[in-house]
């Protein structure tokens, strides 16, 4: 008969195996190492900046248009939808964070999270970027997310809260992302570290 190398759970009735009694392959849970973005208050007050500026061009639209025509709500319309997308935004922002968790780096934001897998990773630079204004995304100062356009560098993944200034560039695999870590020398040694180096 094949000999065990490992024991057989005590009081085992019903002949399944009581995976707490194992004496091997228990792993420690580590809590992922969690580093906020930087600052939002630049994002938060060109938000709030937006919002205002937008209320006043639709109480203007609406003070000279003619009465009773039928465009009359459709500023108000369009600016209460506007309203709803930048409040949403700027309610998410502060939640903005990177997680370093065993082979991975995870960006969050709100619902919105992006994983690398730290193997990919080539190279991290700390730099500014010349901001193309026509690239499709969501962008504020002090305020950016998803895929933005670059003249310098090309296309970069953002979760940060600068968009331009002192961005801290990621390449990984093909793809470069953008991030802004309130503790860049951390959040830089922190990966080092989970990568082995």
């Amino acid at each position: 008969m094949e000999s065990l190398t490992r024991t057989q759970p005590a009081h085992n009735h019903t002949g399944s195996e009581n995976y707490l009694e194992r004496p091997y392959g228990v792993t420690r849970m580590q809590a992922p190492l969690v580093f906020p973005a930087r600052s939002p208050n630049i994002g938060l007050i060109s938000s709030g900046l937006i919002l205002a500026a937008a209320t006043a061009l639709v109480v203007v639209v609406i003070r000279y248009l003619p009465p009773k025509s039928p465009l009359q709500w459709l500023p108000l319309a369009l600016m209460l939808g506007f309203g709803a997308v930048v409040v949403s935004f700027a309610a998410i922002l502060p939640t903005m964070k990177y997680l370093i968790d065993g082979s991975r780096l995870i960006l969050r934001c709100g619902p919105f999270h992006w994983e690398i897998t730290l193997a990919d990773i080539h190279a991290i630079v700390e730099r500014n970027l010349s901001w193309r204004p026509w690239s499709e995304s969501w962008k504020l100062p002090g305020y950016a997310l998803f895929k933005i356009e670059y003249g310098d560098v090309g296309q970069v993944r953002m979760c940060a809260t600068r968009l331009t200034k002192k961005i801290l560039v990621i390449k990984a695999g093909n793809e470069l992302w953008g991030v802004t870590p309130a503790d860049v020398e951390g959040f830089v040694e922190a990966l080092r570290r989970s990568r082995g180096e």
